[in-house]
């Protein structure tokens, strides 16, 4: 059985299109409980959920709100659901109709797995312009299979796989219970409010193997709610640093020589796809966390580094007067 966790924030349009997504499920009879998690003012989400009274749902609202981790921990550790597996839904999301069935499935098969999950369509807005969430790395990370089928990763591919940016979404992930509550217990006990997936899944995979499937089925949203309750890019910046070096951390205590690790792979690498990684890795997010903790690959150039405060300044020194001017005039004309 599975519980479906589903937080929410007085978005009762979008949360009647998850709801579907969870009501249209081929494994509908396994679900033991849908939680809906309310945590943004409002009481238009309790009149969705009794839209879907033939679905389990236990609605939540929390007044006053909770802060991020607080309300991560409350879904995920101190009210985990009596079922043995449970699965994330974020509100603005929706699965298609064989997910929940794809995951329990491959699980009942690998009992020694502790989570399951895929790739996603990212998709713009209520339009039907979409692209296929990028299942590179995770490829990578597994060692280059075929695309069949679900990949079975340990916690090396998961690693490589979600080093400087996150393959596994919220949406994706179904987990069982006991391995998620201990791992939501050490992720959001310590300060990372943003970028917490990839730490999310490097602890799942710490207690047992990890399914990727590379072909998605779920949908996530792209839209401009999303960036509401968003933080500064400097503040992302410095939260991406921090998980990646909790990650980097970890890894080295457990002994794992990440710089071998990539340098192998590399090698392993099929020659047609060799220069998409390389193109990767010099990606200013991967070259800067390649080259603060030391794991740059044998034979990988990689671009300095240089703080954004002076590729401004660079620029400025670059372009002539007229270019600054042409710049200021379009950005005063969109104002």
């Amino acid at each position: 059985m599975v519980t479906v966790v589903i937080p929410t924030a007085a978005r009762p349009a979008l949360l009647r299109e998850a709801l579907a997504s969870v009501w249209a499920q081929t494994a509908r009879a396994r679900i033991a409980q849908v939680l809906v998690s309310e945590n943004a003012g409002g009481t238009e989400s309790e009149k969705v959920c009794a839209e879907f009274g033939g679905l389990p749902i236990k609605y939540v609202r929390r007044d006053p709100p909770l802060d991020r981790l607080a309300h991560a921990r409350a879904i995920f550790c101190t009210e985990a659901g009596p079922a043995k597996h449970t699965a994330v839904l974020h509100d603005d999301d929706w699965w298609a109709p064989d997910h929940l069935a794809r995951a329990l499935a491959w699980l009942d098969e690998h009992p020694w797995a502790t989570a399951w999950t895929c790739a996603a369509f990212m998709v713009v807005g209520s339009t039907p312009e979409m692209n296929c969430d990028d299942n590179l790395l995770p490829w990578f990370g597994a060692g280059f299979p075929p695309f069949d089928g679900t990949w079975e990763l340990d916690l090396t591919a998961v690693m490589l796989a979600n080093l400087a940016e996150t393959t596994v979404r919220y949406s994706t992930l179904v987990a069982r219970t006991a391995a998620l509550v201990r791992a939501a217990g050490v992720v959001f006990g310590m300060e990372h409010p943003f970028d917490n997936d990839r730490l999310l899944a490097f602890e799942l995979a710490r207690q047992g193997p990890v399914g990727y499937r590379p072909l998605p089925t779920a949908f996530i949203r792209v839209h401009p709610a999303q960036h509401v309750n968003e933080f500064d890019r400097e503040a992302m910046r410095q939260h991406r640093r921090s998980s990646t070096g909790y990650l980097v951390g970890e890894c080295t205590r457990l002994g794992l020589d990440l710089r071998a690790v990539l340098t192998a792979r590399l090698a392993q690498c099929p020659a047609e796809t060799k220069d998409k990684f390389l193109g990767r890795f010099r990606r200013p997010e991967w070259a800067e966390a390649l080259t603060a903790h030391q794991l740059q690959p044998a034979g990988l150039d990689l671009p300095p580094v240089v703080p954004e405060g002076k590729i401004k300044a660079g620029l400025k020194q670059l372009l002539p007067p007229i270019a600054l001017k042409v710049g200021q005039h379009l950005r005063q004309s969109r104002r």
